[in-house]
């Protein structure tokens, strides 16, 4: 009896990357694309009805991050594997991806031969990223979190006033604007983002801004 082929998804938002790529796939004779996602959401419906041994994934996807859907790829076939194709250089991308348990990362402009290669052996279980790249993405992936709790902890200390000064300039107000909002001079605000940005140990206020938003402090609501 033959043996069936490998069942693949292709996630890419770009179709100009993704249609080829599954046309090229698809013409092997032991893999069988089996369904094309250009989002998470999509992609997500697409396990509901395929089953999936393995989906390559691109990481920056309209609704999210790529690497999102390694849980719900592992929950619909716990043997399955996900091999990011990405266009990013950006290590700390690739750091996420692999701790969220990518099996591998490619660039996107890897040939054709080469991407088919890794994923036959990918799904013989083969590990590509020795374990020197695996640890050191691994690395930067725990000094991330651990940056981000020291962010986190810095915004904590941020008073009422220092926090809708940011929301302020969020908004897109001027410091003159924003003096004008809180009833005080323009030396306050000034003072505020002194302490705002010492306290986070930023160096502009943007970034100070980009980090209240991020973690939640501040919203564009």
């Amino acid at each position: 009896m033959n043996k069936r082929p490998v069942r693949l998804m292709v996630v890419d938002d770009f179709v100009l990357f993704r249609s080829p790529l599954a046309f090229l796939l698809d013409r092997e004779p032991d893999l069988s694309v089996v369904a094309q996602a250009s989002t998470l959401a999509e992609a997500r419906a697409h396990l509901v009805s395929d089953a999936v041994d393995l989906a390559t994934v691109d990481l920056d996807l309209p609704d999210g991050f790529g690497a999102d859907l390694i849980h719900d790829l592992r929950h619909s076939n716990a043997d399955a594997v996900v091999l990011v194709l990405t266009a990013s250089h950006d290590q700390m991308e690739h750091a996420r991806a692999i701790e969220a348990g990518a099996a591998h990362v490619m660039h996107k402009s890897a040939s054709i031969v080469e991407i088919v290669d890794a994923i036959r052996r990918l799904v013989a279980g083969e590990a590509l990223m020795s374990q020197e790249q695996a640890f050191r993405l691994l690395n930067a992936a725990a000094a991330r979190h651990a940056s981000e709790r020291i962010y986190h902890q810095a915004l904590a200390t941020l008073t009422p006033e220092e926090l809708g000064t940011l929301r302020a300039l969020a908004d897109g107000l001027d410091q003159a604007a924003i003096a004008q909002r809180f009833s005080v001079n323009e030396e306050t605000v000034r003072a505020r983002f002194r302490a705002i940005m010492s306290k986070l140990n930023v160096d502009s206020r943007l970034q100070a801004v980009l980090l209240a938003l991020r973690h939640g402090f501040i919203s564009l609501d």
